[in-house]
């Protein structure tokens, strides 16, 4: 067991990572970042600037807030919707992404440990995280289920090497 847990010390961001990047320019409407989003069969992508850095991303949540938005502020029940649901702009695919995106974007570096990115999602209930160059450019993404599977592989390697003491 202990092999198993030095391995996982080792293992980096940049390891388990999705390296293939969906970017949504910024200038983009919400109908077009509809259909970034759905041509690459994909829920979140960044949204860069002109230089290609991260400023904000949409994701299908971003979507659903606004649809909310449109609604009554309370649930048929009578019960009041959190906060961040109720304030949003009714949805306008007309608008740019800057208008719904979420701009407090989290993010982490290839070099992060990968124990320390899962902390942060499971804190914070994060689905993903962007991962950025030293110029906060987007590099990757890491979701929770590159994290899973980085878990499964390791198991698996543990097994086929006999990774106990």
């Amino acid at each position: 067991m202990n092999v198993l847990l030095e391995r996982l010390e080792t293992l980096r961001v940049g390891d388990a990572m999705c390296g293939r990047i969906v970017e949504i320019p910024e200038f983009k409407t919400m109908a077009e970042a509809a259909e970034i989003l759905t041509q690459n069969r994909v829920s979140a992508a960044p949204v860069v600037d002109e230089q290609g850095r991260c400023i904000g991303i949409l994701s299908t949540t971003d979507f659903a807030k606004c649809v909310a938005a449109i609604n009554s502020p309370t649930s048929e029940e009578g019960e009041r919707r959190p906060p961040e649901w109720t304030l949003a702009t009714p949805l306008s695919y007309d608008e740019p992404v800057t208008t719904y995106m979420t701009s407090a974007v989290q993010t982490v570096e290839e070099a992060t440990p990968l124990v320390t990115a899962a902390r942060m999602m499971c804190a914070q209930h994060y689905h993903r995280l962007i991962v950025l160059d030293r110029s906060h450019r987007p590099v990757g993404i890491i979701s929770t289920m590159d994290v899973v599977a980085a878990l499964v592989n390791l198991a698996d390697e543990a097994e086929r090497f006999g990774g106990h003491e």
